[in-house]
């Protein structure tokens, strides 16, 4: 009994050195960031269309930002809120012109909170000429552009045709999602990460430690 109390302080002994390490270094890289990669120069007109099931142009009437309320979308540590670049944002748009999709005259549509996650920055006020792949939401690798620098996507679209007075899209259940527990910040997964190295490392030792037994 003696010795197999031994054996296991000696194997704990040996992974908390390892534990300890990787540790220190998540801690010692507090905020990580995201980086959102897109193929240059992106989609064309043509590609944006075709990759998707929405496309209409429309004024930003507002940008509401998703409030985790102590949630599975942010993580509190040391006392301060960490918030995940991934929070979903959710865009108000008065449409004037659709080309694809529903025709709405109030749409809505989500986007990650940061663009080093993938998330387009939209500004009240602007309009922007909208591609989404599923008519939920837009990204910042979509085609999505403003109007002012869309000049290609017009010539290419045509006419489109305007939405009926009054209309208006459901807004986006977030509920889900959140409880799924999508967009953990990076401490979220730092602490994961931790677990599942000393997990790895614990076995191995262990594996060692049987075969030499």
């Amino acid at each position: 009994m003696f010795s197999k109390i031994s054996s296991l302080g000696s194997m704990f002994a040996r992974v908390a050195p390892i534990v300890l390490l990787v540790g220190v270094w998540f801690l010692a890289h507090p905020e990580p960031s995201y980086a959102c990669l897109c193929i240059d120069p992106g989609p064309s007109p043509a590609e944006g269309y075709a990759g998707s099931t929405s496309v209409f142009m429309g004024r930003v009437v507002s940008v509401s930002e998703f409030d985790p309320g102590g949630g599975a979308w942010s993580w509190d540590w040391g006392g301060r809120k960490v918030e995940s670049t991934r929070d979903p944002t959710t865009i108000e748009f008065d449409v004037s012109t659709v080309w694809k999709g529903r025709a709405y005259e109030t749409m809505y549509l989500t986007t990650y909170r940061d663009s080093a996650g993938c998330g387009f920055r939209f500004v009240e006020g602007v309009t922007y000429v909208v591609y989404s792949e599923d008519g939920l939401s837009t990204y910042l690798c979509d085609r999505t552009r403003r109007l002012s620098d869309a000049t290609e996507d017009l010539e290419y679209l045509g006419q489109g045709h305007t939405p009926s007075l009054g209309t208006a899209a459901p807004t986006p259940d977030l509920s889900e999602r959140q409880s799924a527990g999508c967009g953990l910040s990076p401490r979220a997964t730092d602490l994961s990460t931790v677990g599942l190295m000393a997990g790895i490392a614990w076995l191995a030792l262990r594996r060692r430690s049987s075969g030499q037994s």
